[in-house]
């Protein structure tokens, strides 16, 4: 380039009178004056030394970060690498010394052949070509040259290489994967300084499930408590201070990829590696606002790709109250008493009580119970058996827990209506309908060897009133009346009823 392009380009105004040698002095400081950028060194903060985690069960995870860095007096360039894929950046926060950086830029590592042979330049590397005779052959070499094809040093000769594979001995520095972020610090004294990173990402989050064993006697159970940590990203969390969230916390819609990665992340929590780390304390609960949090005793490696499981509570006895539940229909209608017996089962489940005063008496957040069952010869050597499965809610302690388990099998039940009457009509009651009488026999087998009680919600289409029962309702309520039948071990019981009702 000489002094005429220069000036073909230049403003009038930068031109000196001194001559070219102080015009090719003063370029550089114009530019330097121009762009500041140009004079800021880069830095890359080093690996977390401290990692702080906030976790959800809607695999939404608030991660702070405390890594180091040396900064040089003045702004500088600071990157920060290797974090989640899919973290969101408008949540993604970046200080130095306590001080934000500004300028932020986010950006996502690739890992693929030409970034590799990038970082591999100058360096050894290995390159496999097909070979018609020995199928591969194998060039070794210092790379040299890369972007308009491979060109090696060996010894002192340079090959040009046909297309092929890339074989590295080692990772390249600088070499990692997921997202990173930079921005412009300041420091007015050089040296060690402590970065801090904020951000929140979906793929890691936790969940709770029960496990629950019934007695033989079914009047009590043990109920045990884990929580399960799973982390479906690419990178792992070691050493981390960590704090579970329960309960239910709004969420703003995410856009639409990352709710596919989130719910792919959730999926994949059953599937992955699952890790053990011993037997710690069981995490310490508490109340924040109208959440539960509980805060690990320890700090925990969270493994990339794994779920990591632990106790949320020591295995703890509770009575326990087994229940025979059936839901029936009322009404009547002309030609039903020719239609035979109607046969059901009623659904069995457990209840009991998490009291203040008990010996559970803690908030249980919502998850799965497995409830197991034994025989009375059991031992520990006998195989178990799932008698069902149940999700429950958040429970606060002084709420009632139900786990429904399926339909009885030794617990059986007939219906017939044996009577229906409607009354004539006349075009005051046409409209809403005409009343009507009918009668119902139910009658309740139990096969088993112990008494069980039934609990029959039968419901009405309107208003209703009861002519004659064998057995009294033990509960009324506008639409629907509750029978307790008991059923002695081995035999039946008839509940037999008349009901008038008034749509």
């Amino acid at each position: 380039m000489n002094i005429r392009v220069l000036k073909s380009w230049l403003p009038k105004s930068w031109i000196p009178k001194w001559g070219p040698l102080a015009l090719g002095l003063s370029i550089p400081m114009a530019f330097a004056a121009f762009s500041p950028s140009l004079a800021q060194e880069q830095v890359t903060a080093g690996p977390p030394q401290q990692v702080l985690l906030t976790l959800y069960a809607d695999g939404i995870a608030v991660v702070e970060e405390r890594r180091s860095v040396v900064l040089p007096g003045g702004p500088a360039e600071l990157t920060v690498d290797g974090l989640p894929e899919g973290m969101l950046s408008n949540s993604v926060s970046l200080e130095a010394n306590g001080i934000p950086a500004v300028d932020l830029k986010l950006g996502r590592n690739r890992i693929d052949q030409a970034r590799l042979l990038a970082l591999s330049l100058g360096k050894t590397i290995e390159w496999v070509v097909p070979d018609a005779k020995d199928g591969t052959r194998t060039y070794r070499g210092r790379l040299v040259a890369y972007r308009n094809g491979i060109v090696i040093r060996d010894g002192e000769m340079l090959k040009t290489l046909p297309p092929g594979q890339l074989f590295l001995n080692e990772v390249p520095e600088g070499l990692s994967e997921g997202s990173w972020i930079s921005g412009t610090v300041s420091s007015e004294i050089p040296g060690d300084q402590l970065v801090r990173l904020g951000y929140l990402t979906p793929g890691i989050g936790w969940s709770v499930d029960y496990e629950a064993r019934l007695n033989a006697e079914e009047t009590a159970l043990v109920l045990d408590g884990r929580y399960a940590i799973a982390n479906g990203l690419d990178r792992s969390f070691p050493n981390a201070t960590t704090r579970l969230v329960a309960g239910s916390v709004n969420r703003a819609a995410l856009p639409r990829p990352q709710v596919r990665k989130q719910q792919a992340v959730m999926m994949e929590m059953a599937v992955s590696r699952t890790m053990s780390s011993g037997a710690p304390a069981a995490p310490v609960e508490a109340a924040l606002g109208d959440l539960h949090v509980y805060d690990l005793n320890s700090a925990l490696d969270v493994p990339a790709s794994a779920t990591v499981r632990r106790a949320l509570f020591q295995p703890t006895s509770l009575p326990v109250e087994k229940r025979y539940k059936l839901q029936g229909r009322g009404d009547g209608w002309a030609g039903r008493t020719a239609e035979g017996a109607e046969r059901q089962r009623p659904m069995v489940s457990l209840r009991f009580e998490n009291t203040a005063d008990g010996p559970l008496a803690r908030p249980l957040p919502a998850g799965l119970v497995r409830v197991f069952g034994a025989l009375p010869s059991d031992d520990e050597d006998s195989p178990r058996v799932v008698l069902g499965e149940a999700r429950i809610g958040h429970k606060a302690v002084g709420e009632t827990v139900d786990l429904p388990l399926g339909q009885a099998f030794d617990v059986t039940v007939e219906r017939r209506m044996t009577y229906f009457r409607q009354d004539p009509d006349d075009n005051q009651r046409r409209n809403r309908g005409l009343p009507f009488e009918t009668a119902h026999e139910i009658t309740f087998h139990n096969a088993r060897d112990r008494a069980v009680t039934v609990e029959l919600r039968e419901r009405f289409s309107g208003d209703w009133k009861i002519i004659n029962a064998s057995i009294d309702p033990a509960d009324r309520r506008p639409r629907s009346g509750l029978w307790k039948i008991k059923v002695p071990a081995g035999g039946k019981t008839v509940l037999s009823y008349r009901v008038r009702i008034e749509p």
